[in-house]
């Protein structure tokens, strides 16, 4: 090959990755498509107050913070199960600061998916779901999420490790590289194309203890209409778990 040959080779290699890049929609962009179909969950949990106290005493209001996603434009929102558990009320914060009071339609232990319905909030952007199946470790993802109670607070990051979660209904799991923290669970993964790809359902842990570490379940499971589409048919849908499941 002759100098000016390999000259016009060494330029296409580096002009080739440029343009695909440039192709390519600025993250900020992607972001700012998914960010209104992205809600945080505010959880009121009463607790009965202390025996030695006097009995007129009002309960002890505590909170929890999650994050969760628009299922339908007529207001199914997706989130996980550990953050609606022992629930009083639930209120869903949309990105316009719009807040509506939840029901819980139902849950599905196996995957710790919980599906909620809002009512009258109009205008609504329902996510759009990916494939997680070619995803590999290295592969670039990012969610939105709600930590310690910062609304639409955004992480970037890459796969970084596929799991299978145990028991009766073994399914994949991804495991993002950045940390999640309370109030990101229910959390939607997405791909550099805005697809949402996975949801934070769980934290991983041996004490019980936050590790940061989280779980995604991935999309797949989350559209199966074997599993949380089939709580909009008003099928019968079996308790919640009493704790989340550690894996």
């Amino acid at each position: 090959m002759n100098r000016i040959a390999q000259i016009i080779v060494l330029a296409l290699t580096l002009l080739l990755p440029a343009s695909a890049a440039e192709d390519a929609p600025p993250l900020r962009d992607v972001i700012d498509h998914v960010a209104p179909s992205v809600v945080s969950i505010s959880v009121e949990l009463s607790e009965p107050a202390d025996a030695s106290k006097e009995q007129n005493q009002n309960p002890q209001v505590k909170a929890r913070d999650g994050t969760g996603m628009v299922l339908s434009s007529e207001g199914h929102i997706i989130t996980a199960i550990h953050v609606i558990e022992k629930a009083n009320k639930i209120a869903v914060i949309f990105p316009n600061n719009i807040h509506s009071t939840a029901q819980v339609v139902g849950t599905d232990p196996e995957t710790g998916v919980a599906l909620l319905k809002v009512s009258g909030v109009a205008g609504l952007t329902p996510v759009h779901f990916g494939d997680a199946h070619p995803l590999r470790r290295g592969d670039p993802i990012f969610f939105v999420g709600t930590p310690f109670g910062l609304r639409g607070s955004v992480l970037t990051g890459i796969t970084s490790a596929l799991r299978t979660a145990a028991g009766p209904f073994p399914h994949l799991l991804l495991q993002p590289s950045f940390l999640v923290q309370p109030g990101d669970d229910g959390a939607p993964l997405f791909n550099l194309k805005g697809e949402v790809v996975g949801m934070i359902t769980g934290n991983y842990t041996r004490s019980g203890r936050r590790t940061g570490v989280g779980l995604a379940v991935t999309s797949n499971v989350v559209k199966d209409p074997a599993k949380p589409w089939k709580l909009l048919e008003g099928a019968k849908i079996p308790p919640p778990r009493p704790k989340s499941k550690t894996i």
